[in-house]
């Protein structure tokens, strides 16, 4: 478990998704809770315990869908099966469990149709069944080929997918010997697999929720003969680079290219160059498809005014900036436009009397032409002084 919890802390879509904001993550963290709360209580449980685990059931479902209960339902079902506990489980205080958690899940729903006002014209309920039920079974977008998950398991357990495979491989002549804990982790991920297989609509990260019994599983491989401490060995050395490159690619080196050339530098030199002729807050500010992040750093007014492209950015040119962005040919006063680099040749004719403010590239960023005809450009009028 140690190892598989390090393991995990350094695989590379778990790091990646970690720090993204979206509901993946507490999907993933909300199923794996629930499992682990079944398996700590599940040989006395009471019906508090019960009541808990269909709590973080209902929970992680109002975080990303229903698919937040299934995944620790079919786990715990394998389980079940395997230890023929059905009797155990299957009493009055499980059914009254459920009571509390449908009504912590129904509660959100219940009060945005009463008092989400007239604006409100949607079913909450029927939109958790168009995007569950209905997608599942009947997918009206996001129809990834049968074989993605076969792709992106081991894509998602990369470093440790040159571990996994190896494992899957061997687990035909260790069968025999496992324990019943390690057949209900290697069913649980088949079936789980077999889940998400099954449904319609298929994306690559909807297998996260597979990577944690993926890494345990191999972990286990790595941990059960002790005569090959080869395994071991490599493991840890493949543990400690890849925590060196993950710590060094997302913490260090993006700290280091951000203060030489992110927007956060830019949004500071900014205000301090358009505060030599007025203060800051006196200012307006039109955003001309400027990245939306700029918006934070410079702390506009959620009024403030956004142009975006029509049709693809690399078509807008001199002949059709206008039609684009009409605000070009009455342009308010006391008012800085912020776009990006590639809009600047098209934008100059329009901007004579304004200054263009952007950050130095430096030269060993310069490879990277994304980021490049991406940069923030700010042009700033020029006020006459009396």
């Amino acid at each position: 478990g140690l190892l598989a919890a390090w393991m995990l802390l350094t695989t590379y879509f778990f790091v990646f998704w970690a720090r993204t904001s979206s509901a993946d993550m507490l999907n993933m963290a909300g199923s794996l809770f629930a499992v682990s709360w079944y398996f700590d209580k599940k040989q006395q449980a009471s019906g508090m315990d019960y009541a808990v685990f269909f709590m973080i059931l209902a929970l992680t479902s109002l975080c990303k869908g229903l698919v937040g209960a299934m995944v620790p339902l079919l786990a715990v079902f394998v389980d079940i099966v395997l230890q023929r506990s059905w009797r155990r489980h299957l009493r009055w205080p499980l059914l009254f469990a459920v009571i509390p958690a449908l009504t912590v899940y129904l509660l959100p729903f219940w009060l945005s149709s009463h008092f989400g006002g007239e604006q409100y014209g949607e079913s909450g309920l029927y939109l958790v069944y168009k995007e569950n039920v209905l997608r599942y079974f009947k997918p009206f977008d996001h129809r990834g080929p049968l074989y993605t998950y076969f792709v992106f398991l081991p894509i998602y357990t990369l470093p440790w997918a040159f571990f996994l495979v190896p494992a899957l491989l061997a687990l035909r002549s260790r069968w025999t010997s496992l324990s019943l804990n390690v057949r209900w982790l290697i069913w649980s991920l088949l079936v789980i697999f077999l889940f998400f297989t099954v449904s319609g609509s298929r994306r690559s990260y909807y297998v996260l929720p597979l990577v944690p019994f993926a890494i345990l599983l191999t972990a286990e491989w790595i941990t059960a003969a002790p005569s090959l401490a080869w395994r071991q060995w490599l493991a840890t050395v493949v543990l400690i680079v890849t925590y060196v490159i993950l710590f060094l690619g997302m913490d260090v080196v993006p700290a280091w290219y951000y203060s030489q050339v992110g927007v956060e530098k830019f949004a500071v030199q900014l205000k301090r160059e358009a505060a030599k002729q007025r203060p800051w807050p006196t200012w307006q500010v039109v955003m001309l498809d400027a990245e939306t992040k700029l918006d934070f750093y410079l702390q506009l007014p959620p009024d403030t005014r956004h142009y975006s492209v029509i049709g693809e950015r690399e078509t807008l040119d001199a002949s059709t900036i206008t039609a684009a962005w009409p605000i070009l040919n009455d342009k308010p006063k006391n008012t800085i436009f912020v776009t990006r680099e590639q809009y600047v040749s098209a934008l100059l004719p329009y901007f004579q009397h304004y200054f263009m403010f952007k950050l130095e590239q430096p030269t060993h960023f310069l490879w990277q032409k994304k980021a490049v005809i991406n940069a923030p450009v700010a042009f700033i009028p020029i006020e006459k002084k009396s």
